[in-house]
């Protein structure tokens, strides 16, 4: 054996060897963007016009359905209880830094005709509605 072959042999075994794990890594590689790329393919894609009116609609439909109401001191939790039974609503939270409590009523009909009797009770000191409902 000559000086060039004893030192090009072990070269050529680390080449090989470098190269297999070359194709190996590559192998690797292609395998998972493969996998990446379909998994985004088969992702459901995010529809924004469909739902956009809805929510919009859905949004200012709820916020029709709420008011918020300054009660007297004077009224009791019982009589506070009987005046939102009655009107069928519900306190959503309260009281804000106002005073204030938001309520929210079960039907969108029958806000209007709720809020002028709620208006007509001696324990209710102000009752405001969204001014951009009807």
């Amino acid at each position: 054996m000559t000086p060039k072959s004893a030192i090009q042999a072990p070269l050529l075994t680390c080449a090989n060897l470098l190269a297999q794990k070359a194709r190996l890594s590559l192998l690797t590689l292609l395998i998972f963007m493969g996998v990446t790329w379909g998994l985004w393919q088969a992702s459901p894609k995010a529809t924004t016009q469909s739902t956009t009116a809805t929510t919009r609609s859905g949004a200012a439909h709820s916020l029709c359905k709420q008011a918020s109401v300054a009660f007297s001191d004077q009224l009791s939790v019982q009589q506070m209880g009987q005046l939102l039974r009655a009107e069928d609503a519900y306190i959503l939270y309260g009281p804000d830094a106002f005073g204030e409590y938001q309520l929210r009523f079960a039907s969108h009909a029958a806000v209007p005709a709720a809020l002028a009797r709620m208006q007509s009770q001696p324990g209710i000191e102000s009752l405001i509605s969204n001014p951009d409902c009807p």
